[in-house]
């Protein structure tokens, strides 16, 4: 879904636009590959301590900002 959403879909230079869809959607697979090797692993109990300290009071917050910014 990367390719027709956010890279342009068959559009490029040369080439006929099933062909750069194949380039394109291999290039992505290549990079979430390459990340996922890349990055280390990271523990479902740390994520959860990082959501429960940070993420949840942000999306609060944000939650905040858009309710006074919409009723204001």
């Amino acid at each position: 879904a990367a390719v027709p959403l956010f890279l342009g879909g068959g559009e490029g230079p040369l080439l006929p636009a099933p062909v750069w869809s194949l380039i394109k959607t291999v290039a992505v697979l290549v990079l979430l590959v390459w990340t996922a090797h890349r990055l280390p692993a990271l523990r479902m109990d740390r994520f959860m301590g990082f959501a429960w300290m940070v993420l949840i009071p942000a999306a609060l917050l944000q939650m905040l900002a858009v309710g006074i910014v919409v009723l204001d």
